[in-house]
């Protein structure tokens, strides 16, 4: 069986996946002899069996044109290359919810080959009408993946789509697991990039107010685009955070807060993932992410529906978790869950 592996969109937009298309790349490497598609030097350690075919990522382009630049030759890439290795199928790790349909016009059978992986395209095309009237024309005529079972559900529920095109694959998880609570330093991290700013405005406002995090001996440490702030217990990074730094607030914090936006809706969040393969409660807020979360896994995923409600649960740390829900949530997203459910995908299809 052979398979194509490619990133629609330009390489600035989906930076943040490599971790997650190196797992997938890894998985997929096992079942089939795999083709990816890339920028130079994209991914490292890739399996040697993997063949690597790298495309200019136009950075002497700007905006729009580079924008559609490189989509447009990831597609035209892709069709070569399945003219000179007729693939069994396409997966494309992300898309352009407008330039699938160019592709899907390009690429033969695409109705039973190409598998299209949903990030935030579900919210885009929910927000956008012309998006949405795109994605109704195309919708059945191409294979789905979803990073969880209630984004699939609502593809089939209010598109009408047949379950037999739409699949979902949990999200992998990151590789340091820390079930050792009493070492943790963090009574609280929240370092997604989607955070919400309001949320954290009001915490440094909070703070240079009254000095709750200081007076109640919390440590807590947030994200912020625009903000910055450290008393050694409210600390707000601005900045960029490297792998390994990240990998330490979550793996030595007590919880891990989700502060979300409302038009977060049906998008999977690596931040949730990282955050309970490392035996952290999760709070978030008041989104169908957290919503269907909490439903799942009640004792480790947490809803507050402002900061107060947030602020009463910091401090009475009133937790009570059953280990036995860490433990479920592990087992459907590790390895070998995730690889199972690829083999289902493309190996035992029908």
């Amino acid at each position: 069986m052979k398979i194509l592996f490619a990133n629609m969109l330009e390489p600035m937009i989906v930076k943040g996946h490599r971790n997650f298309d190196s797992k997938i790349i890894n998985y997929l490497s096992e079942i089939s002899e795999l083709v990816v598609v890339c920028p130079q030097s994209w991914y490292v350690d890739l399996p040697g069996i993997v063949k690597v075919y790298n495309i200019s990522n136009y950075s002497n382009l700007s905006g729009r044109r580079s924008y559609y630049g490189y989509t447009f030759n990831i597609i035209n890439c892709v069709c070569r290359l399945d003219k000179l290795f007729d693939f069994d199928y396409i997966l494309f790790e992300s898309f352009e919810n407008y330039l699938i349909v160019y592709a899907l016009f390009k690429i033969r059978n695409a109705r039973t080959r190409v598998y299209i992986m949903h990030h935030n395209n579900v919210d885009n095309i929910e927000s956008n009408i012309k998006a949405n009237m795109m994605f109704k024309l195309y919708c059945k005529r191409v294979n789905h993946i979803t990073l969880d079972e209630f984004i699939s559900n609502h593809l089939i529920d209010i598109y009408g789509l047949n379950r037999k095109i739409v699949h979902y694959i949990p999200h992998p998880m990151c590789n340091t697991l820390n079930k050792n609570s009493l070492t943790r330093v963090f009574d609280c991290v929240g370092i997604s990039n989607s955070n919400e700013e309001e949320w954290i405005e009001e915490f440094i406002k909070l703070e240079e107010r009254e000095a709750w995090f200081l007076n109640h001996n919390k440590k807590v440490v947030f994200r912020s685009r625009f903000n910055k702030f450290d008393n050694g217990f409210l600390k707000v990074i601005k900045e960029y955070i490297k792998d390994e730094d990240y990998l330490y607030y979550y793996s030595n914090a007590k919880s891990v807060f989700l502060p979300f936006p409302k038009n977060f809706h049906y998008r999977m969040s690596g931040s949730l993932v990282d955050s309970i393969s490392n035996y952290s409660v999760v709070i978030g807020t008041d989104i169908p992410l957290i919503n269907w979360f909490s439903y799942k896994y009640p004792t480790i995923c947490k809803k507050v529906k402002d900061i107060t409600d947030f602020l009463r649960f910091l401090e009475k740390e009133e937790y009570n978790v059953k280990e036995s829900e860490f433990n479920d949530f592990i087992y459907e997203h590790s390895d070998q869950s995730v690889k199972n459910v690829l083999n289902s995908i493309f190996i035992n299809r029908g």
